[in-house]
């Protein structure tokens, strides 16, 4: 493959055997007049086949549309960071990889043509969403993530021409902001979450405040039809649920232009059974490090017959104070529970805590 160097562009629909994966990437780097690029590997991508891939894809100067899909939800590999696409990349979609954080290329000044986005990423920065505000261009945008930034803001700035926008979060909206936005999908979250992705620990706070607060808006834009809300039910009770369905179907049933709307439940299984006298829940220091004493007497709340809760406590990329602090934020929520129930705190990634010398000064004042 590797002596079709003039060939501008490259489909594949099934990529099976792992061996002809690996010789793909590699030739990939070789035909340096690729326009399009658009592959299907049968199996997941991991951090070797990644690496050859951004590799190959640094020598495609004249690259407009780059599609991969893999199976399963590999983490991607650093090396995408070291990627500078070209300014005329105008279509990306990425499917099987979660980025741990969105690409900082990403930005109208790089990739001023980029008018269809559709990417995975683990922690959603206020940063990131603003890149994506000042792309230009774009008119496509399908942004999944585990942990979103609560409440954000669209202005009347960015998102000129976009048209289709789904995120998994609930944001807010100026007048005047995403005048071109015909379909929106999002995702409220009820309950306080904590939970773990390819073995990283994630917390998501609640959204569904934002629904009921009057910068939510959806009037604010003009050229809405279509509306599909996935409910996240992740510790929430069946009320809560209930109750949040109810508002978002006010709301998008007040919109000028009656829109259609669709509104789905997702983490059922998940949701918070008050009538439970055991739960098990995973917390990631460094995600946790900094929260409020009310937030950690939150995720126990709802358990009114709660007897005993299992802490999963990860503990990589933390001090050993900060282990400590979070513990004992979890004992007091313990504590001031009704049923006062017994709890069991398991350390994970232990030989991963951040010794004194890692971090002199900060482990001093997490000590003080």
């Amino acid at each position: 493959m590797g002596k079709l160097t003039s060939l501008e562009e490259l489909r594949l629909r099934h990529v099976v055997d792992r061996s002809a994966a690996v010789d793909l990437v590699v030739d990939l780097g070789k035909m340096t007049r690729l326009r399009v690029v658009v592959i299907n590997f049968s199996g997941n991508l991991g951090e070797s086949l990644q690496k050859s891939l951004v590799q190959s894809l640094c020598n495609l100067g004249e690259l407009e549309e780059l599609i991969v899909y893999s199976e399963g939800s590999q983490l991607g590999a650093t090396i995408w960071e070291i990627w500078e696409p070209p300014r005329k990349l105008r279509r990306l979609l990425i499917e099987g990889i979660i980025f741990l954080r969105q690409p900082k290329w990403i930005n109208g000044s790089r990739l001023p043509h980029l008018y269809f986005i559709s990417l995975n990423v683990c922690v959603v920065e206020l940063q990131d969403l603003d890149n994506l505000a000042r792309l230009p261009e774009l008119n496509y945008l399908e942004l999944g993530g585990n942990s979103w930034p609560p409440g954000y803001i669209v202005g009347i700035d960015g998102f000129k021409n976009l048209r289709f926008c789904s995120v998994r979060t609930a944001l807010k909206f100026h007048t005047g902001a995403m005048p071109s936005l015909e379909e929106l999908q999002f995702t409220v979250y009820i309950g306080l979450g904590c939970f773990e992705v390819n073995g990283m620990p994630f917390k998501q706070l609640p959204t569904k405040d934002v629904i009921g607060d009057h910068e939510f808006s959806l009037d604010n834009l003009l050229s809405l039809e279509q509306v599909t809300v996935k409910i996240d039910c992740f510790n929430a009770t069946a009320i809560e649920v209930e109750e949040v369905e109810a508002l978002v179907r006010c709301v998008v049933e007040d919109h000028p232009n009656h829109p259609t709307i669709k509104v789905d439940r997702i983490n059922e299984e998940h949701m918070c059974d008050v009538e439970n006298v055991k739960t098990n829940l995973v917390i990631g220091v460094f995600v946790w490090k900094d929260e409020s004493d009310a937030n950690f007497i939150k995720l126990l709340w709802p358990y009114r017959r709660l007897q005993e809760a299992v802490f999963f406590i990860y503990c990589a990329g933390a001090s050993m104070c900060e282990v400590k602090k979070v513990e004992a934020a979890l004992a007091h929520a313990a504590d001031v529970h009704p049923n006062h129930p017994t709890i069991q705190r398991i350390r994970r990634n232990t030989e991963e805590i951040l010794s004194s010398s890692d971090h002199p000064h900060t482990e001093v004042a997490a000590c003080t």
